[in-house]
Order: C-alpha cells, then structure tokens, then sequence
C-alpha cells in the first residue's frame, strides 16, 4: 500500500486500523526495569519521523541508541490527539506519550501482535529491538 499509495497509504492505514481498533497491554524491558501499561500505539525509532510526521524529537540516528514512543491509555481518541498535536507541534503533544531510550529493549504485548516496520509487516512481538552504530552505509559520488 506504502508503495503504490505514498503518503496517503499511511492515512488508509491509519483509517483502517481505527475501526478496528483495540488497546494492548505493553511490557518494556531495558534490561534494568520493566515498565508495563495500556497502550494505543508502540512507536520505535532511531530517527525523529514517522509516517512523514516528526512525531520522536529525542531520536538521533547518530547517537547508537532506540527511542521507544508509547501512546499510553486505551482510547483511539487519545491516538488520534497524539498525532494531531505532534504533527501541529502543540505543548501538550508529550502529556500523550512515555518514551524510553536505551541501547537495546524486549518489548512483549498482550495480545501477541504483529509489527509494523517502516510501513510493512513484518515480525511479531515478543521482539528484541536494539540499535545497530553504523549499520548502514552510504557510497555517493563527491559532487
């Protein structure tokens, strides 16, 4: 859908999950603690963008560590809120997230479910995630 839709893929994807919406129960462990709590939406970055909104301002692709942005509570409402005001940049856009910043973190949620990696489906959680330095590398000519 990302492909042949852009941008606007996201949006028929936002649409669709919507109605069918259900919270989860999320377990965050950063090898120290764990954090458990109800969430809407698990959001993993090692960049500041998502979907083409900048949506984790703590993310630096530079500094070898993962930011993980949940959208907490059990309201598709609260969701949609989370996005209206990180993509308007209002001071209230943090009062709907709890983010967690580490090298590496086990994320479990209940129910299992499936992951969305840069817009395609992929793995299902439990999930190991941890930041790779230097993981890609980049050839273009000088000029």
């Amino acid at each position: 859908m990302k492909r042949k839709l852009g941008r606007l893929g996201y949006l028929v994807w936002a649409g669709w999950s919507a109605a069918n919406f259900r919270a989860f129960r999320v377990k965050l462990e950063d090898g120290k603690r764990a954090f458990r709590m109800w969430a809407t939406e698990v959001r993993i970055a090692n960049g500041r963008y998502h979907g083409g909104i900048e949506l984790i301002e703590n993310a630096d692709l530079k500094s070898g560590e993962i930011v993980v942005q949940v959208v907490t509570g059990r309201s598709v409402a609260k969701l949609g809120w989370s996005y209206l005001a990180s993509a308007t940049k209002m001071k209230a856009r943090h009062q709907t997230v709890r983010e967690f910043v580490a090298e590496s973190f086990t994320l479990s949620t209940r129910p299992r479910m499936k992951v969305s990696i840069d817009g395609e489906i992929g793995e299902e959680t439990p999930l190991e995630i941890s930041a790779l330095p230097d993981g890609v590398i980049i050839a273009a000519p000088r000029d």
